[in-house]
């Protein structure tokens, strides 16, 4: 059950505020998505409401994160609730093969057959005045989706109560916590979902490989295409037999500063790439690092890439939001998060010869000889001009390559004949991993420390990727 202490907080705050509608012979329902608003949503109404006999409905698309079934554990017994479990008879993937049709752009097909209709299914059953409760917040400017049936109403709590994002997070972290996939995800959506950003599908890739896989494999590529980004052997643990996380990524010292100034981009710091060189390819990444002003690094991780500097700020601002109110995902609180959180922008330089950033091919791009060799359906991404094989593809050779780095930074700080254990142990680990690379694959041009610009509200961007299965 709920703590008894935060309990009366949330009672008091919000007590008065929303009075709930029917009787008690009218059904209440609260449909839970997993993400944070719904969670939350649970937590407030039954905070509020002990004595209303809830009905909190799940529907399970088959292809959601691993996480979030976990998250809906925690919420059951948190509360002592039994949330139902629904399922329509076709999982994601069952449509997908069945139908070779993928979701993108406008074509939000999975909440209709995955989400609307089995809830529609559902409510059949109950008579009467049914309402169900949608946790859409007081700052978010939308109404959510609106039964036909008159008997069914959609009621917005967090309107009244003036919920935003920012009391959202706090009412999780001071409860059920924090859901783990908020770790690299804005959204509790699909484990493939589209709409997803560049950032969170490299979470997912690297959080549940397999999954991420599953739904790479449902793209149908051009012919042309289908082996070009199949390559990932390229990850520095192919060769050295060990995982990322026995290496560091290179950093400049400007991330243990409290003050820097920012660089021009135009050279390398050593003179040794030549940008102008036939044949080569530029690519943008963006790691971040977690630095404790006593303990050094405790945590890094490569964020995005992009083929332009650009894209890679874009994409920080965005995370950096996300990364600032889920800061109790790492166990820190925001304050922490503020002063512990660094990013660094790096500038890569490839051959082009070992890295392929051609974009795929759509159906209208390939001849009538091409068109009758690829079948019926063309070809087919979730992604316009990008595939879920190529961005994991891409990041393995950005990965590569920073590691490489890491690698030789590693070497270079540590003093010839090291005088303690640990620093000899790290030396020849670091020193046999560089004689085990049978090729080195790109090189970093520059690399800077970069800062956005403190932002203190909490304010989601949400570039049509709002998944309408929230809004139920």
């Amino acid at each position: 059950m709920i703590s008894r202490s935060y309990s009366n907080q949330i009672i008091d705050k919000y007590s008065g505020l929303f009075t709930l509608p029917g009787d008690e012979n009218s059904t209440q329902i609260i449909p839970c998505s997993g993400g944070k608003d719904s969670i939350c949503l649970i937590l407030v109404m039954t905070t509020l409401f002990p004595k209303t006999n809830f009905l909190y409905y799940f529907s399970d698309t088959a292809a959601e994160s691993p996480d979030l079934y976990q998250t809906l554990d925690d919420i059951e017994d948190y509360l002592g609730i039994k949330i139902i479990r629904d399922r329509a008879k076709m999982g994601l993937f069952d449509y997908i093969d069945k139908y070779k049709l993928l979701m993108g752009g406008m074509k939000r097909w999975c909440t209709t057959y995955l989400k609307l209709i089995p809830f529609e299914s559902y409510i059949k059953r109950f008579t009467g005045e049914i309402y169900t409760y949608v946790g859409i917040r007081a700052d978010e400017n939308r109404t959510g989706l609106m039964s036909k049936k008159e008997n069914v109403h959609t009621i917005l709590p967090f309107k009244d109560f003036k919920i935003n994002a920012n009391e959202v997070f706090e009412i999780l972290s001071n409860t059920i916590g924090i859901p783990k996939y908020y770790n690299s995800r804005t959204r509790s959506a699909c484990i493939i979902c589209p709409y997803q950003r560049q950032s969170e599908l490299i979470g997912a890739a690297k959080d549940h490989y397999q999954e991420y896989m599953k739904g790479a494999n449902v793209e149908k590529l051009a012919i042309k295409d289908q082996h070009k980004w199949k390559d990932i052997s390229s990850l520095i643990s192919t060769e050295t037999g060990f995982s990322n996380n026995h290496y560091s990524l290179p950093y400049p010292s400007t991330i243990f500063q409290e003050t820097f100034k920012y660089r021009d981009w135009g050279k390398a710091n050593d003179g040794s790439a030549d940008l102008f060189r036939d044949e080569s390819v530029e690519l943008w990444a963006l790691a971040e690092f977690f630095v404790h002003p006593q303990c050094g690094v405790w945590y890094e991780n490569i964020v995005t890439y992009s083929e332009s500097r650009g894209g890679v700020i874009t994409q920080l601002k965005n995370h950096f939001q996300h990364r600032i109110k889920t800061a109790e995902v790492f166990g820190i609180n925001e304050k922490q998060m503020k002063s512990e959180l660094k990013y660094v922008i790096y500038r890569l330089n490839f051959d082009a010869n070992d890295v392929d950033i051609s974009k795929p091919a759509s159906t209208s791009d390939l001849s009538a000889t091409e068109l009758e060799e690829q079948g019926k359906y063309g070809c087919y991404t979730f992604k316009q001009n990008n595939s879920y094989q190529r961005i994991l593809y891409l990041y393995t050779k950005i990965s590569r390559c920073l590691y490489e780095s890491g690698i030789d930074q590693t070497v270079r700080s540590l003093p010839v004949k090291p005088r303690t254990y640990r620093a000899k142990q790290e030396l020849d680990f670091s020193t046999r991993s560089l004689k085990s690379i049978k090729k080195r694959i790109g090189e970093i041009v520059d690399m800077q420390r970069f800062q956005p610009t403190e932002i203190l509200n909490y304010i989601e961007d949400e570039e049509n990727t709002v998944c309408l299965a929230c809004s139920l």
